[in-house]
């Protein structure tokens, strides 16, 4: 799926309720659309760590992907991002 390797036992087809919510789904479309778009800043020791969206990147890569970017979309997938940078802060992804 998406090129992501899937659980052991998960199957595609299954309808359990821990997917995205049919509510979300706009938000996550989009950001799957513009996910290539961070800002890293890389560390004396060779680390990276991302900042944050590239926005003028994030508005140009939405336009041209046709989504029409209305203030609640923006605001879901600025929620999005933040739950990115505090997995990678977390060491959880």
């Amino acid at each position: 799926m998406w090129g992501i390797a899937l659980p052991t036992g998960w199957d595609e087809d299954d309808d359990a309720d821990d997917g995205v919510w049919p509510e979300n789904e706009g938000a996550v479309h989009a950001f799957l659309e513009i996910c290539s778009q961070f800002r890293t800043v890389a560390h004396f020791d060779g680390s990276l760590q991302r900042t944050g969206l590239d926005y003028p990147s994030a508005e140009v890569g939405l336009r041209l992907a046709g989504v029409d970017v209305t203030p609640e979309l923006w605001n879901a997938i600025r929620v999005i991002e933040w739950g990115v940078l505090t997995a990678h802060r977390d060491g959880e992804a």
